[in-house]
């Protein structure tokens, strides 16, 4: 999931001037090679076999992009034809609170509203001029199910250094 939106913004626009780290990262030797490698991962893992009892699988990919930049158009088609993403020009200068809530609305809707509020109040400011998401949805069965008596609430770590308690599962198997 984290390879689309990471692909997209290596071929997106404004993306040269990072796309040879990006490609290092990834290990890829081109933005044609990581687009086939998207192609063919969203053909496979992305597929929804849940009419056949499988899991349900849902993704998607959005670029919000800031209207008073100049894009050549190939962009458009290539985020809506071979993304298959929401190309969507916003005005962050002026608005945006509303893009923020308009993006979090998104993810809420293409995660079955388990994620809500993605980006906080500020993260989005007047200097915001792209905002690449993909989002995925992934329900399916354990195929050794967890016990709800080993479920257990421990503290969370959180990047801001506070510490919440949730609930772990936890499973032990033979690997090896």
């Amino acid at each position: 999931s984290i390879n689309s939106a990471i692909t997209m913004y290596a071929a997106g626009p404004g993306g040269d001037s990072v796309a040879s780290e990006i490609l290092s990262f990834l290990r890829s030797s081109s933005i044609d090679e990581l687009k086939t490698v998207f192609r063919e991962l969203s053909s496979i893992v992305y597929a929804d076999s849940s009419a056949s009892g499988g899991p349900k699988m849902k993704a998607a990919n959005g670029l919000w992009i800031d209207k008073s930049l100049r894009i050549d158009p190939k962009y458009k088609d290539l985020f809506e034809n071979f993304f298959k993403a929401v190309y969507v020009p916003v005005d962050f200068r002026s608005k945006s609170e509303e893009v923020r809530k308009e993006v979090n609305s998104w993810v809420e809707h293409h995660t079955n509203n388990l994620i809500r509020n993605l980006l906080p109040r500020e993260s989005v400011t007047s200097l915001t001029d792209k905002i690449y998401l993909n989002a995925l949805y992934f329900k399916g069965v354990w195929e050794r199910p967890f016990e709800k008596c080993y479920t257990k609430d421990r503290d969370f770590h959180l990047v801001n250094g506070t510490t919440v308690s949730v609930p772990f599962m936890k499973s032990s198997a033979d690997q090896y």
